[in-house]
């Protein structure tokens, strides 16, 4: 395995009064105290983990080349250098036959680590991808969208996480982002109830994932459309 070099990421630079804030999106491989000095020396502040599930089952089934122990490990080495990261959770990744355990799994992994940003992105199949050709051959059964809704729903419930939370493509039309993850965690479950209650064709697909119609992806720094 292969870590991403830290020189190649200075381009990613962006200067913010006296240090740089740098955010890199790069799978969880492992990594050694050499690693860890290397960020340190180049000042990266933050890192965005896109781990995608912290379930064994399903890190295994989509190819991720690691286990929820080696997400664990290197969350806790970036804690004790001092560089916050974030974590993505991939909504919709496990499929039907073992969405539970993804949502529930991935919770506890993300439980047990400090991110300062937890995000959720919605599962889109696109041409030429394994998981595509093997819902065409009946391999992978995708969610639907109310489905989509239950699982990220039963992540919510199971995440205890004190942080930010974004989501970034599902049902993001309801805007469920902001700070306070903990204080905010009865709305947006109940937020998600209200979405499960809507009727099936209030949805449409989208690249990226699932949005309610007449509504647009909220992120925060960009505006909504209006």
């Amino acid at each position: 395995m292969h870590c991403l070099k830290v020189e190649s990421c200075r381009v990613l630079c962006i200067r913010y009064g006296l240090y740089l804030c740098v955010c890199i999106y790069l799978l969880v491989l492992p990594a050694g105290e050499e690693y860890e000095e290397k960020l340190q020396k180049e000042n990266m502040r933050e890192i965005s983990l896109g781990v995608e599930s912290g379930d064994d089952w399903t890190l295994y089934r989509i190819n991720k080349g690691y286990t929820s122990a080696d997400i664990l490990e290197q969350c806790h080495k970036l804690e004790d250098a001092g560089i916050e990261y974030w974590m993505t959770f991939l909504n919709g990744v496990a499929g039907r036959e073992h969405s539970h355990d993804h949502a529930v799994n991935s919770a506890k992994i993300f439980n047990q680590c400090k991110p300062m940003l937890v995000g959720s992105g919605g599962l889109t199949l696109f041409p030429g991808t394994p998981l595509l050709e093997e819902a065409k051959r009946g391999k992978f059964e995708p969610l639907s969208e109310k489905e989509m809704l239950e699982e990220l729903k039963t992540f919510v419930e199971n995440l205890t996480c004190d942080c930010y939370f974004i989501t970034h493509h599902t049902i993001s039309g309801i805007n469920l982002t902001g700070p306070d993850f903990q204080k905010r965690k009865d709305k947006i479950i109940a937020a998600l109830d209200r979405e499960r209650g809507r009727p099936a064709d209030a949805y449409h697909r989208r690249k990226g994932g699932l949005l309610p119609r007449g509504h647009a992806a909220r992120v925060p720094g960009v505006p909504a459309a209006g």
